[in-house]
């Protein structure tokens, strides 16, 4: 997650799937989009190549509004036994919060509408610079996640063993 100075914050996820029963041929990423204004420039990518906007075939991908989520659905051929890793960047609009005490970014890094459990995961939060290490808080919410200011501009929070169905926020501010 990276707050860029226009206040727009860049999002680049690194999802690795391991399947293990079944075949599977899609994934979706469910983005909330109550706190926010837009989202915009959405790519998906595996092993460097990236997927083209379309639906259904393998090496697509579509966006898509449901029940209130910005939704990314890729797809890709039919895999069993076997792991997949997958980038998805966008950029998200109006999503900060500003108040007198303080700007802060809540994003819900991992969400809850999955049936499977997430093993582990890194968020890594980039600020802007110039912000002293004493002035940040942090927080997360959810999942049990530690936390660790590495600097003025960096937050790198971690979780292990995500139930499905259970989210992991996180907070900076």
């Amino acid at each position: 997650i990276t707050v860029l100075g226009n206040s727009d914050i860049r999002i680049v996820e690194t999802q690795k799937f391991v399947f293990t029963s079944g075949s599977f041929h899609f994934a979706y990423r469910n983005i909330p989009t109550d706190r926010l204004e837009s989202i915009t420039d959405v790519t998906v990518s595996e092993n460097g190549a990236y997927y083209r906007p379309g639906a259904g075939d393998p090496g697509t991908f579509t966006t898509s509004y449901q029940d209130g989520d910005f939704r990314i659905t890729w797809y890709y051929p039919y895999t069993s036994n076997a792991s997949r890793t997958f980038v998805i960047a966008y950029t998200v609009k109006g999503g900060l919060r500003f108040y007198e005490d303080g700007d802060q970014l809540w994003w819900k890094a991992i969400f809850p509408d999955r049936q499977f459990p997430v093993q582990s995961a890194r968020v890594t939060v980039h600020l802007p610079a110039g912000i002293s290490p004493e002035d940040l808080k942090v927080a997360s919410y959810g999942a049990d996640a530690d936390s660790e200011i590495l600097d003025g501009s960096t937050v790198l929070f971690t979780a292990y063993n995500i139930r499905p169905g259970q989210e992991l926020e996180v907070r900076v501010q």
